[in-house]
């Protein structure tokens, strides 16, 4: 079951994409993240106060004195706003691709920072796993036509997305040892909606008569993706091995991909296609063994 809830839970991040490229136009970046959050914050605690009234569970409190959970807060509330901002000037497929890069740059962060070891395993999932991001970046392309291009900087926003869920992921980790992930996750929620709250007043623009038609893409990128995803995942780890769980997270950009594909009619070259089989073979490899924290698309 447990295998079951964490691919649910993939399904759901994977069609963050397409609801957030239905709502371009529409909303700006930042003002889309505070609503993922605070929509994402309702889901998370209607089902906390449901389950401790049915089942007796502890229920989540607010733990705002810990400074990993304002740098994990602050982090994804970042890492929403480059996503947002950068699966829009990009593919949907290429993009979640680049994102991959976020388990790279937490294995450097632990090590680093949590000292774990670097072994041969993790350099060749680091190798592998880069390798196959340059391709996915770069498609064949001449490298002026590539720094000129719209997608480049999509791809560096994503790529950047990707750096600040590295240092969430660090403060998941860190804060693994004394708190349940939903209760880290449900206070780095809140300040990562005051984060984003500042910047929005400034650029704050949604088009309140002509987003009535996408509404339902507008609900459904907080509470699927921001919401729901993060329960099911939570459930999932739990009763998972890490290495099986590890493996499944890479079902993600496959369902994205093939949504794309579908959904939004793209299609993947040759040149991104080996890398994709990179990215994936070398996150696996890197993931080998080995905990995570919980994602954020």
């Amino acid at each position: 079951m447990g295998k079951l809830y964490i691919l649910f839970a993939c399904l759901l991040w994977s069609l963050a994409p397409f609801f957030i490229k239905r709502l371009d136009g529409l909303i700006d970046g930042i003002s889309l993240s505070f609503i993922r959050f605070v929509l994402g914050l309702v889901v998370i605690f209607i089902v906390n106060l449901t389950c401790h009234r049915v089942f007796g569970t502890k229920r989540l409190q607010m733990k705002l004195n810990n400074k990993w959970i304002w740098i994990g807060g602050v982090s994804i509330g970042i890492n929403y706003i480059f996503f947002n901002w950068g699966i829009i000037l990009t593919s949907a497929s290429v993009g979640i691709l680049i994102l991959q890069a976020q388990v790279i740059v937490l294995g450097i962060l632990s090590a680093v920072i949590l000292k774990e070891g670097i072994t041969r395993t993790k350099i060749s999932g680091f190798s592998m796993t880069s390798a196959g991001i340059l391709l996915v970046a770069w498609d064949g392309q001449h490298i002026r036509g590539l720094l000129e291009s719209k997608c480049f900087f999509g791809n560096l926003l994503m790529f950047c997305a990707g750096i600040c869920w590295a240092w969430y992921a660090l403060a998941q980790k860190i804060l693994s040892k004394d708190m349940k992930p939903m209760e880290s996750l449900f206070n780095m929620f809140i300040i990562a909606a005051l984060v984003v709250s500042v910047p929005m007043l400034f650029v704050l623009k949604i088009q309140w008569l002509l987003i009535g038609s996408e509404l339902p893409s507008l609900l459904l990128v907080g509470i699927l993706c921001s919401g729901i995803s993060y329960v099911f995942f939570s459930s999932g780890v739990k009763i998972t091995e890490g290495m099986i769980a590890g493996i499944l997270i890479n079902s993600m950009p496959l369902f994205t991909i093939i949504i794309a594909m579908i959904v939004l009619n793209e299609k993947l070259s040759l040149t991104s296609l080996i890398g994709a089989v990179g990215i994936i073979a070398g996150i696996t490899i890197f993931l080998k063994k080995k905990r995570f924290a919980l994602l954020a698309v």
